[in-house]
């Protein structure tokens, strides 16, 4: 098949040790479905796929791509030793190495993963986000005067809402101290406190590079109405089971989405992505206001990449299987190279042009 290509996955762990993991097990279980998915449709492309394991050594990359001569990296690291401020430093790598790869450069993931730059940078671009301040260790923490109750306390740096719970919504100055005392303990690293916004949580899906394809609205919904519930994407609320079964909460397609907020938010989506120096693909997090007004949380370039989570679920409602996803994104790495781009296989239809 003469336009079947080698494919490098790489991906991470979050301790040394579990770089001695069983990939033939491992990529069976839903802690590796994004890597398993992946492998999958690619070979169902008709590449040759390898997989590259990363925690704080860039040499066995680097080895790979002298030894194995990958057309292309799939890049799937998300973190560097421990810490997911450094996953732009892989992409930055791999530039340095000269061999294409997939998802976003590393200005796009650098400006993103800093959410007080991703701020500034939004603000300068008349895009809105929370008003917020940073908690920084060891300083008193008190809420300014021009915030009103209540606040939320993240992390900096964390994706995944690594550190968020019920706790991080506060309404006392007594509170904030305490949940800002913890992620300055737990995560090493400043807190980030930003106005609450009360009100539905959507998610916009975007691919591409210079054309953007922003596909339908994805929504997290909570199923009870009883006061002490979450109303929260928390930790919890995105990655725990039972806690999703317990109350009620389901990720689905947006619902009575006024037309012209759904357009609305499709040009702010293309307008983040540009803003952002964001590339690839990339999901986008929205809260509406009272008033029926998106405020973006998050940019999330590379987002989770699984054949049943948002992105991909997103893209199928657009169009794109998950074969044709994977074969776009592939071509987008490619073309960002300048290098020639991956065609679909036999048996494929190839991916409309974002």
């Amino acid at each position: 098949m003469t336009d079947a290509k080698r494919v490098l996955i790489t991906s991470f762990v979050s301790r040394r040790e579990d770089l001695a993991v069983d990939l033939g097990a491992a990529l069976k279980t839903p802690e590796w479905q994004s890597e398993g998915d992946i492998a999958k449709a690619l070979r169902r492309l008709g590449h040759t796929t390898e997989m590259c394991l990363l925690y704080d050594d860039v040499e066995p990359l680097a080895r790979m791509v002298r030894e194995w001569k990958p057309d292309i990296v799939f890049n799937l690291v998300d973190e560097f030793r421990g810490q997911s401020v450094n996953d732009w430093k892989i992409a930055g790598f791999l530039e340095i190495l000269g061999v294409p790869y997939t998802g976003c450069g590393p200005r796009g993931l650098l400006l993103s993963k800093d959410k007080v730059l991703t701020k500034q940078v939004l603000r300068h671009h008349r895009i809105r986000v929370p008003d917020a301040f940073l908690a920084e260790p060891g300083n008193v923490v008190k809420k300014p005067a021009r915030l009103a109750w209540p606040l939320i306390v993240k992390t900096l740096t964390e994706e995944g809402s690594r550190g968020i719970s019920k706790a991080s919504i506060v309404r006392t100055d007594e509170e904030l101290a305490e949940r800002a005392s913890f992620i300055h303990r737990t995560f090493n690293q400043p807190a980030l406190v930003e106005e609450f916004i009360e009100g539905r949580e959507l998610y916009s899906s975007v691919l591409g590079n210079a054309r953007l394809r922003v596909f339908p609205l994805r929504e997290i919904t909570f199923g009870t109405e009883q006061s002490d519930a979450p109303n929260i994407a928390s930790f919890s609320a995105k990655w725990d089971e039972e806690y999703r079964k317990r109350w009620g909460i389901k990720n689905d397609f947006a619902k009575d989405v006024p037309p012209e907020l759904e357009r609305k938010l499709v040009r702010l989506a293309r307008r983040t992505a540009r803003a952002l120096n964001i590339d690839g693909y990339a999901r986008f997090d929205w809260r509406l206001t009272a008033a029926g007004q998106p405020v973006l949380l998050e940019a999330n370039p590379n987002p989770f990449l699984a054949k049943k989570e948002d992105f991909a679920l997103s893209a199928e409602a657009g169009g794109l299987s998950f074969v044709r996803l994977c074969s776009r994104i592939l071509r987008l790495g490619f073309e960002r190279s300048g290098t020639t781009p991956v065609k679909a296989s036999a048996g494929t239809t190839p991916a409309t042009s974002a």
